[in-house]
């Protein structure tokens, strides 16, 4: 039986609520000063995280469909972060969307286009945006290219193999495309070496894999990926246990 789920959450935080739970914990030298959750029963999440996280606010919707790792519908994510004096060490905002869509074709076969936009303003070297890896860009090592502007699109088909128990095998073949660039590199060509670099901004790869789903769980319990990054001439190989949405 497929599962239908729908969830809307919000978590924000204020300077106000940052400095009273600060005042409330000693602050060790190593770890952020404080972290709050305050959870309620509607689906709103409000989360407080002090020092350099600075002021976040997550909001999701997902209104997919899954059943043995075939999922149909449409979900979005809002994320954006904004840290200022005094509340942070820091100043520098990053905003990020990304959302998608899966139909499910022929029974138990799958398209799914996906896409992720971000900007960000002065970000640390820790908070930049980042492309490579089995999570956004498949044929380019985890976290290759940095940037503070970054946009991904993603194409993946994917085809039931067969059922063993509660494990659903199915194979996928994937197109990649991304760009990133770091805007605000003031002339640093160490830092700002993409644009001397074949393809530029620009990274493209293609691939297949195998997925190994549980019935009552929506992310894949196994992933292994095989991808080709068009201008690096290179293939990466990848494999996770527990995979994180793209």
């Amino acid at each position: 039986m497929s599962t239908r789920a729908f969830a809307s959450t919000t978590s924000t935080t204020t300077a106000r609520a940052r400095r009273r739970s600060c005042a409330r914990r000693p602050r060790p030298t190593s770890t952020p000063p404080c972290s709050a959750v305050i959870a309620s029963r509607g689906g709103s999440r409000p989360t407080c995280g002090c020092a350099a996280r600075g002021c976040a606010s997550h909001t999701s919707l997902d209104a997919r469909a899954h059943r043995y790792g075939v999922s149909s519908g449409p979900f979005a994510v809002l994320y954006t972060n904004v840290a200022l004096p005094p509340v942070s060490t820091y100043r520098y905002a990053v905003a990020a969307l990304r959302g998608g869509y899966a139909w499910r074709l022929a029974g138990e076969q799958e398209l799914q286009l996906r896409a992720l936009t971000g900007a960000g303003w002065h970000m640390p070297f820790r908070q930049e945006l980042t492309l490579g890896g089995a999570s956004d860009m498949r044929g380019y090592a985890f976290h290759q290219l940095r940037g503070d502007t970054e946009a991904v699109a993603r194409a993946e088909y994917s085809i039931p193999l067969f059922l063993w128990q509660p494990l659903a095998f199915r194979a996928l073949g994937f197109f990649d495309s991304g760009y990133i660039a770091l805007r605000h590199a003031a002339g640093n060509t160490q830092r700002d070496y993409l644009p001397a670099e074949h393809g530029g901004w620009f990274r493209n790869a293609f691939g297949a894999g195998l997925r190994i789903y549980v019935k009552s769980i929506v992310l894949p319990l196994v992933g292994f990926d095989v991808g080709y990054g068009l201008e690096d001439g290179a293939f990466q190989i990848y494999f996770e246990l527990g995979l994180t949405d793209f």
